[in-house]
């Protein structure tokens, strides 16, 4: 049936075409209800629902605005307009149909002006925009992401934007359904987008204008936003070079092995506490569990020590390298008892008593490890002119 609406339901403010807008107040009519609208005071068509030339640039369905097409820009606002609606029996653009839910509650269907029901999960809404500022909006209370898709010719920018109170807007990202690494807010080609319906309400409108006819149909949905083939912005099958600083320089392994290294040395002194290091394997690939350091930091030397002169046993192995003396072995063969000294540079690490004729070798173990100075030579002293100690010094080279 036809409805025509009173004069206080709606404001009328005239402007250039593209410009002037009706809104409507109290119980608004649903867009597609609205058939003709006529300017009655100078006898004008102003809309009409399915003309080229006099139809609408845009509605938004938050403030319950018509766009108009025609050009007002002569009209006054106090012109009395003719506002015709198509509408069910009801009143309403709707038809409440009664149905029952899973559980045998009884529920209302909606169906669309043909008659076609409308899921309850999904509420569609088509739009041409035509020029700068033209807007496609929907209220997506209930939803949780919202699927746009453009098409038409045009060139220019648009603005996927979300806002709670209908007036203040911000950007809302949306991905492309076709697959996309990151999320895009100001599309200028059609595609096929879905974003999350981060506010009580979204739009989509153009930003930029060039030229053309944009169709915007947006898809409410009551499922969360879905990325169905979007690209992961990290894949680890291609951690690589740079990607990772691993121990105390960037990986050059491309991707980035996960496991240790074979240690020959000792690693950049730049390694300090706190820092991550890798695990160390031998040269067949074997994790090394070993005390104190890998085999290859390892050393052991020899000596017969006959003289009370301080001698170096092991010399300085260079800059911020320690050594640590780990066990001795010594056995005096001559007759004579004496003392042994085991110094960093000149600083003493241990004294031993030694006696005369010792038949079997003395071994001593450091849980400890004797640890000695950076860049310092080991040394050795006999306490007695004329000793003879044989003596076995083992230990590891650390920071």
């Amino acid at each position: 049936m036809k409805r025509i609406l009173d004069t206080t339901d709606y404001t009328f403010t005239p402007g250039a075409a593209g410009a002037g807008t009706i809104v409507f107040r109290g119980e608004a009519p649903n867009f597609q209800n609205i058939q003709l609208v006529t300017n009655v005071t100078r006898g004008v068509t102003i809309y009409q629902f399915n003309s080229t030339t006099k139809g609408s640039a845009g509605w938004s369905e938050i403030t319950n605005t018509l766009t108009l097409d025609f050009d007002t820009s002569t009209h006054s606002a106090s012109d009395v307009l003719q506002v015709i609606l198509e509408e069910n029996e009801d009143g309403t653009g709707f038809q409440l149909v009664g149905g029952i839910d899973p559980k045998g509650y009884p529920m209302g269907i909606r169906v669309n002006a043909r008659g076609h029901v409308v899921p309850s999960d999904q509420e569609i809404v088509t739009r041409n925009l035509d020029r700068v500022g033209s807007v496609a909006s929907v209220d997506t209370t209930g939803y949780n992401s919202i699927v746009v898709q453009l098409t038409g010719t045009w060139a220019g920018t648009q603005a996927f934007e979300v806002s709670n109170d209908g007036t203040t807007w911000s950007v809302v990202g949306g991905w492309l359904v076709a697959g996309a690494a990151s999320p895009v807010n100001s599309p200028t080609a059609n595609g096929h987008w879905v974003c999350p319906c981060a506010g009580r309400f979204f739009r989509v409108r153009f930003s930029a204008y060039t030229s053309g006819v944009a169709v915007v149909n947006l898809v409410l949905k009551n499922s969360p936003a879905f990325f169905p083939a979007s690209t992961p912005s990290v894949n680890i099958s291609q951690i690589g070079a740079g990607a990772i600083v691993a121990e105390d320089t960037a990986s050059t392994a491309n991707p980035l092995i996960v496991g240790g290294v074979v240690r020959t040395a000792l690693p950049a002194a730049t390694v300090v506490a706190g820092d991550a290091v890798r695990s160390t394997f031998s040269r067949s690939g074997q994790l090394v569990f070993k005390q104190f350091a890998p085999g290859d930091l390892d050393f052991i030397v020899n000596t017969t020590v006959t003289t009370a002169t301080q001698t170096a046993i092991r010399a300085a192995q260079g800059a911020n390298i320690c050594q640590n003396v780990t066990q001795i072995t010594y056995q005096n063969t001559n007759a004579t008892a004496t003392t042994l000294t085991i110094q960093d540079a000149s600083a003493t690490l241990i004294a031993i008593s030694v006696p005369a004729s010792m038949t079997l070798a003395q071994q001593l173990t450091f849980p400890t490890p004797l640890r000695g100075s950076a860049n310092a030579a080991l040394n050795y002293t006999a306490g007695t002119t004329g000793a003879n100690v044989l003596l076995n010094v083992t230990g590891f080279n650390s920071y």
